[in-house]
């Protein structure tokens, strides 16, 4: 019998080698170990969540906090990793719960603030985060929640506490300066000092350009790859028998209204989850790479095939909504893998949402993407990413014309019912009134357009890019070029 550290190993290795089941069948083994065995618990439950095992990535942090009392850290992290894996109202329930042994912590407070904010109730998520706030005051995490929680005035008091602080932000370590000039770029913009603004926006992007660079030319390069490789709607691989429509894949740029399609969506009774899941990637993952090369030596490795990997998407999928209802998964970057998810779920319908590309390049380059969106710290890179796409979405959209149905943002602010008819029946639900009051529906929002899907449809976001005209040339130049 494998020991304790046999059975990680074999999971690290496991893992390394990108083979999902066996890596999975190792911590399994782990998570059966007895009661106070020793072991990295939280490590190896972080190695399940990276493989979308949700239950068994909570069963494993759950054994961190089974061995003793707990540090804070441990708890923090059990929650996180239950609000990630959807159970955001219960995870800040089991905060709030902390709050009498541990409530003067800014971190607690930080994670209830967040959690709160996800659920909707922005009044319940500034007052944690200002008590996180009074004791890490230059905290610039909890300013960008505390600031994106409600529309800020010149009188405001957090705004004013906010500037007042500025001569700080310099002594701080680079991302937290960078988060906090974020932050007051965020109140200038509200009350439209877009001059002030813009200037404290870039400052910031500018540190983060130097902490994590954009690889130039990587978005472009992939695309071109792609579209030779995939040239044809059938791309000449192993049909895959997984004909689930379950999925409704969401796609599109972010900040382009694919949370709203979301939110719009999951209001109707016969869909029971949704959110930026990315399990594709994960359950694509035995592929190694998005080329025909690896499409094919996948193929002949043979690890159950295309069914295969739709069968472990659906399980994927299961794990986290149950097996009832259709779920919206709006995953990033899906632009890339359009056709290998086509020929995995040939029968999921997919909606494209598309957006005037300067107002959605000014809300990329406003929002604080804390990791994985590197290209947006630059209006140049963020130029190149938006070529990108839509090489991509005008190379899918003509070779999967029935599958592909493209929504674009202006058209669903003016036609809301007319829009959300063609989404529905593209999707083959039934119409179900109410859905414009999409806004009322009680759910959690993780992603940073949490607080725009909680309002009713408006076009104030419209246009939004005008207040920037001068500095936006640099990427209508960028993005006009070399087209």
């Amino acid at each position: 019998m494998a020991t304790p550290g046999e059975l990680r190993n074999q999971a690290i290795a496991a893992l390394k080698a990108r083979d999902r089941p066996a890596c999975l069948a190792a911590l399994t083994r782990l998570s059966a170990q007895e009661a106070d065995t020793a072991l990295p618990w939280q490590g190896l439950a972080r190695m399940a969540d990276a493989l979308n095992a949700c239950d068994l990535a909570q069963t494993l942090s759950a054994r961190a906090l089974a061995q003793g009392p707990g540090q804070l850290t441990d708890h923090l992290g059990h929650l996180a990793l239950m609000a990630k894996c959807g159970q955001v109202e219960p995870a800040l329930a089991r905060a709030r719960a902390l709050r009498p042994a541990h409530g003067d912590q800014p971190s607690l407070n930080h994670l209830i603030g967040v959690l709160a904010a996800q659920m909707g109730d922005s009044d319940a998520a500034i007052e944690a985060l200002r008590a996180a706030l009074e004791r890490a005051p230059l905290s610039g995490a909890s300013w960008i929640i505390l600031v994106s929680a409600k529309p800020v005035t010149s009188d405001d008091a957090d705004y004013q506490r906010l500037e007042a602080l500025r001569p700080d932000f310099a002594g701080q370590p680079p991302e937290a300066h960078a988060s906090l000039l974020f932050a007051l770029a965020k109140c200038q913009h509200d009350i439209g000092a877009h001059g002030d603004a813009f200037r404290d926006y870039e400052a910031g992007a500018a540190i983060m350009r130097t902490l994590r660079p954009c690889r130039s030319g990587a978005a472009s390069a992939l695309a071109r790859q792609v579209m030779h490789e995939f040239d044809r709607a059938e791309p000449g691989l192993r049909p895959s028998q997984c004909r689930s429509a379950r999925p409704i894949l969401v796609t599109g740029l972010p900040r382009s209204g694919t949370t709203l399609v979301e939110q719009i969506l999951t209001s109707h009774p016969a869909i029971s989850g949704g959110g930026e899941l990315n399990l594709l990637s994960a359950a694509l993952a035995p592929v190694g790479q998005l080329s025909m090369a690896a499409a094919r030596r996948f193929e002949v490795a043979d690890r159950g095939g295309w069914t295969g990997i739709g069968k472990t998407y659906l399980d994927m999928l299961t794990a986290r909504f149950g097996p009832e209802g259709r779920i919206v998964d709006k995953s990033l970057n899906t632009a890339p893998m359009t056709g290998l998810i086509r020929h995995v779920l040939p029968d999921a319908p997919i909606i494209w949402i598309r957006r005037t590309p300067e107002d959605a390049a000014l809300s990329c380059f406003r929002t604080w993407f804390s990791q994985g969106m590197e290209w947006t710290w630059s209006l140049t890179d963020i130029a190149a990413k938006f070529r990108a796409e839509d090489r991509l979405y005008h190379h899918w959209a003509d070779l999967h014309r029935e599958a592909i149905l493209t929504v674009e943002y202006e058209v669903l602010v003016a036609e809301p019912a007319a829009q959300i008819a063609r989404m529905l029946a593209h999707c083959k639900l039934d119409p179900h009134p109410g859905l414009e009051a999409f806004h009322h529906t009680r759910r959690a929002v993780t992603t940073a357009s949490r607080a725009q899907v909680r309002q009713a449809l408006h076009a104030g976001s419209i246009g939004s890019a005008r207040h920037y005209r001068q500095q936006m040339e640099v990427f209508r130049a960028a993005y006009q070029g070399d087209r």
